[in-house]
């Protein structure tokens, strides 16, 4: 077996130490890294350790990403501190996780990975056997998952969960939206963020302040925008050179929604003052807006349910004499009345009304998809049982307004959470104990 997972960005930027690993153990790179004893430890958080075999294999792992990129690896001295940073606030989330209470149960953990399976085409056996071929050792990936799972449930106790929007926030995005002549574009910032603690001293913020301007002067003379990144930023995604991805307007963090739609495309902003600290921001490309058009279907379906008193094959038998009944002549509506398990369709003869794709069940979706109007469906089976449908109409529809509307309430709390998660996340690290001891010259 010889396929290449195609797993996604999102979900690799998580689980970048298990995918990137290529070989198993402790493999040094050449002119970056040389095997050194298991036991040293180089920083302890709380009452966690992390041990110079631990930062090793990160760092290793982070070396293999840039070299499959085919991007120049920064200077050992500043990756080493970034992936340390990281493995620091893994820890502390890890720590902070375990005093929640919040844990990743097997069943949730073999459904994960069952998934990513699914989306790569393969069963979970066939899955396995590409991950090690790959050189991807199971076992591994399994805890790396698991980790992603704490996190996130950490992240969604401590922070998602505690943000809402309303009706009125939507409202008067959208006003805004318009009256500023908004279009529906997409922006692809890059960022350069130096932290603050909370009640950091005047001293320090001007500080933090000067470091940031002698950056903005290294961009002004012409230096690198990602390697600056790489080696000064103080954001989660500093190894990626400060990529932001492709955003909405909506999606972007609050202060930096006041000024990346203004850059020209290539250009950067001047140091921002944000709540968690200092920030630059540079443009990296912009695509324009586009309208949003859908496929709306308008069916009606007859539901068969196996229960107590009838098996699943008498379930499907019995909807197939209906079925029969229908393509001898007999009237869809009536029989949908008189059998349907679909109690609220039943009374309007199995219609559904007009809906769009996402709606229903996936498998409505996919049989839709392939029918003609008037058509009457094979049996399919649902988590509700077995259906037969017949497509009345469809049409489609430009529904700009209804998708602008759900776009901007999730995304203005992506945007919320992106906010509150940087001051979370700093607040927690102050709260931690930390002890660096790994020695800057080694």
């Amino acid at each position: 077996m010889n396929k290449v997972l195609c797993i996604s960005q999102s979900f690799i930027y998580h689980c970048l130490a298990t995918l990137c690993v290529l070989l198993q153990g402790l493999v040094p790179v050449a002119g970056h890294t040389e095997a050194v004893p298991l036991d040293s430890i180089v920083a302890v958080v709380n009452k966690d350790v992390i041990t110079r075999y631990e930062l090793q294999q990160a760092f290793d792992n982070v070396i293999r990403v840039f070299q499959k990129r085919g991007e120049e690896i920064p200077p050992a001295d500043i990756l080493t501190k970034q992936v340390l940073d990281k493995l620091v606030m893994e820890h502390v989330q890890l720590d902070l996780a375990r005093r929640s209470g919040i844990r990743s149960d097997e069943t949730g953990l073999n459904r994960a990975i069952s998934r990513i399976a699914a989306q790569n085409g393969l069963s979970l056996g066939e899955f396995i056997d590409t991950l090690q071929e790959q050189g991807i050792d199971y076992q591994a990936f399994r805890e790396d998952i698991k980790k992603q799972i704490l996190l996130q449930r950490l992240q969604h106790k401590f922070v998602d969960s505690k943000v809402h929007i309303t009706d009125q926030e939507i409202d008067n995005f959208l006003f805004n939206y318009k009256k500023q002549g908004i279009d529906n574009a997409s922006y692809h910032p890059a960022m350069i963020l130096l932290s603050l603690s909370e009640g950091s001293t005047a001293e320090e913020i001007d500080s933090v302040q000067q470091k940031a301007n002698d950056i903005y002067q290294q961009l002004q003379q012409g230096a690198d925008f990602s390697e600056l990144a790489i080696q000064y930023s103080e954001a989660g995604n500093a190894l990626e050179g400060g990529d932001l991805g492709w955003r909405k307007e909506s999606e972007l963090p609050t202060q930096l929604a006041k000024i990346v739609p203004s850059l020209k495309i290539g250009a950067f902003s001047k140091p921002l003052r944000i709540p968690a600290g200092f920030v630059i921001v540079k443009l990296l490309e912009k695509k324009e807006g586009v309208k949003h058009e859908v496929v709306e279907y308008h069916a009606r379906h007859i539901l068969i349910k196996p229960d107590i008193t009838r098996s699943r094959e008498e379930a499907r038998k019995h909807l197939e004499q209906i079925r029969q009944r229908i393509l001898g002549g007999e009237d869809f509506a009536d029989l949908a009345r008189a059998n349907s398990d679909d109690k609220g369709s039943a009374q309007k003869g199995g219609d559904l009304g007009w809906f769009k794709p996402g709606v229903m069940v996936d498998i409505f979706d996919k049989t839709l998809a392939g029918m003609e109007i008037g058509e009457i469906s094979d049996i399919i089976e649902s988590p509700f049982g077995f259906h037969i449908i017949q497509l009345l109409d469809k049409r489609t529809r430009d529904d700009g307004k209804e998708f602008l509307r759900n776009q901007v309430r999730a995304k203005l709390k992506q945007k919320k959470i992106e906010d509150q998660k940087l001051i979370w996340l700093r607040r927690i690290r102050d709260e931690a104990y930390i002890d660096i001891r790994l020695n800057p010259d080694e």
